[in-house]
């Protein structure tokens, strides 16, 4: 990640811009399918085993399949904004422009045969080199978003902050084999909309405050809604929501405490399900989501400190389907100490019941399950002229060694059929440095 940024003044317009850049590079390599299982519905309709290949038209059925790979992508952007006093508040104003572009690869291999191209599996024809590849796409994404708000002022206690904000997405593919359908595709879809917002704040006293918050959303769809067979990328509709939330916020010296009750409208929700060895999206409608949420620290004694929350969450859908990995709860608890260079932190964290959502025919329900984290750390003073402070830290992860199932693959199988299910990571450790320039 690299950034220029700029900050200055041009009389009374406060300017502050940051022109960006970032990549991501991934080139790996896949072996068995987990489980040693099948392939549930690849391109020619057979359920091919996870061992043996085709390479050159001749079978090597011992041969150990693979696949190599890469994911590679760099965004380049800016965000700009400004502001000036005007009137009784001040106006905020700017816009963010981004662009990515992304390039992935897929392609089924021989590791017996030192990666030699298998086309046993016959992803999309039965020869040629639509025979293993499974995807050689290039896409792009450009984002564009100026906005403004004016934070009015008109007395001490309240504040209200309108704001609008204009949304616009462009993906484009130049891409000589989509994963899902094999076939070439060379197009492009864009989607914008006007996102109005409204916030408002009222200060009871110095310590107790009310809130509440209105404001359109706007999600382009995900690239993995063009991959889908004879997919009509034409109607496709982005995510959009309505949201609001209204809540109250007491902060003393000692003890800080918020709650908040909200409603989420959605329209053209998008929801995972399972297709063969994939996971499609598919539009399931409106969902409706609603809830409430409290957390609250009390430092009890010097350099210590209680920590919890609690979220309650609702849903309901136009087609009466049930969405995955929805928790109705969730929760945490824990301690934290923080006193001079040291800190420390023991919190327990809970994820209510849910459903997977990741057979085809039935959602697989998951009870709730919890993990427990500790984290200290020690910051000094290093001595260094070219270093401020450095910070050594110990953590351990799910300390209590907890195995609990909390998903289950795209409709991937064992032998046997049956769904394979993730388990939480074993109990682990980690130590970091880090210097402060």
């Amino acid at each position: 990640f690299e950034y220029i940024g700029i900050k200055t003044r041009f009389g009374d317009v406060q300017v502050d811009n940051k022109l960006y850049t970032y990549a991501y590079y991934h080139n790996g390599y896949n072996g068995l399918q987990p489980g040693y299982g099948t392939y549930p519905g690849t391109g020619n309709g057979a359920g091919l085993p996870a061992t043996g290949t085709v390479v050159g038209g001749t079978a090597y059925p011992g041969d150990i399949p693979g696949q190599t790979m890469s994911m590679n992508y760099r965004s380049v952007g800016d965000l700009l904004r400004m502001s000036e006093i005007l009137g009784q508040g001040q106006l905020d104003y700017g816009t963010w422009i981004d662009y990515q572009n992304n390039n992935r690869s897929q392609l089924e291999t021989d590791w017996t045969l030192n990666g030699a191209y298998n086309s046993g599996n016959q992803i999309y024809a039965a020869s040629g080199n639509l025979a293993y590849t499974d995807r050689l796409m290039q896409d792009t994404l450009t984002t564009i978003q100026p906005y403004v708000q004016y934070e009015w002022k008109p007395n001490e206690k309240l504040t209200v902050t309108p704001g609008l904000k204009y949304s616009y997405f462009d993906r484009s593919f130049n891409t000589a084999v989509m994963q899902g359908t094999g076939q070439p595709y060379n197009g492009s879809q864009s989607w914008a909309k006007l996102l109005p917002a409204l916030t408002t704040n009222y200060k009871v006293n110095g310590n107790w405050s009310f809130y509440g918050e209105y404001a359109n959303g706007f999600m382009a769809p995900n690239m993995n809604l063009f991959t889908k067979p004879n997919a009509q990328t034409g109607t496709l509709q982005p995510q959009s929501t309505q949201n609001f939330q209204i809540g109250t916020v007491w902060n003393t010296r000692t003890l800080n405490l918020s709650a908040d009750i909200y409603r989420i409208d959605f329209t053209n929700k998008i929801s995972p399900v399972a297709c063969g060895i994939n996971t499609c999206f598919t539009n399931i409608g409106g969902v409706r989501y609603d809830g409430g949420e409290m957390q609250g620290t009390w430092m009890f004694t010097k350099g210590f400190s209680l920590y919890g929350n609690l979220g309650i969450n609702n849903y309901s859908t136009s087609d009466g389907s049930v969405l995955p990995y929805t928790p109705r709860t969730t929760a945490a608890l824990g301690g934290i100490y923080e006193q001079g260079a040291w800190y420390g932190s023991l919190i327990t964290k809970e994820v209510g019941a849910r459903n997977s959502g990741a057979m085809a025919a039935t959602n697989i329900p998951f009870g709730s399950y919890a993990m427990t984290d500790f984290d200290m750390s020690y910051k000094f003073a290093t001595g260094w002229s070219w270093a401020k402070q450095a910070k050594v830290g110990f953590q351990i992860n799910n300390l209590f060694n907890r195995n609990d199932i909390f998903a289950s693959t795209s409709g991937l199988t064992d032998q046997n059929g049956n769904p394979l299910l993730f388990a939480l990571p074993e109990r682990s450790y980690a130590v970091d440095f880090s210097v402060m320039f």
